[in-house]
């Protein structure tokens, strides 16, 4: 008894601490498009948001995601979490009246993973994205390209 009280205390004081858990962006797929621009001039739609997007190493995409129109005129910030930068945009961004959002994301130099969070304080979006490991391909995960 001492211990799940115990538990419950520790609970309740991390997130009075750390504030709730945001609450993850629950729109049907598609009412999410994202699409990704490659300086090729190629372009793809992600059919799945928690698929990875493959990159070349420092490689530069341009970003549209397509979001429902009870978000236009909100404001998301936009985060890179495991490197890269965000390009052509801010750290936040105001969602146009047409409700799409539009940036930059510049991948780093190391393969593997690395992510890209849209947020305000009800919603979450994630953007997968993978650098390949050239040199030994079988260290990649499967990844969407444009080919």
């Amino acid at each position: 008894m001492k211990k799940r009280l115990l538990i419950s205390i520790c609970i309740a004081f991390a997130i009075s601490v750390c504030g709730p858990i945001p609450k993850i962006y629950a729109q049907a797929q598609s009412e999410v498009t994202v699409v990704v621009q490659f300086s090729s001039g190629q372009s793809m739609t992600v059919p799945n948001l928690s698929d990875h997007i493959g990159l070349q190493p420092n490689q530069t995409v341009r970003i549209i995601v397509q979001l429902s129109a009870d978000v236009a005129g909100q404001t998301l910030t936009i985060e890179s979490l495991d490197g890269g930068t965000i390009v052509e945009g801010k750290s936040s961004a105001l969602v146009g009246d047409d409700g799409s959002l539009r940036f930059g994301f510049k991948a780093g130099g190391l393969s593997g993973h690395y992510q890209v969070v849209l947020r305000n304080n009800a919603r979450e979006i994630g953007l997968h994205f993978w650098v390949l490991d050239i040199a030994n391909p079988q260290n990649n995960p499967p990844v969407l390209t444009p080919q």
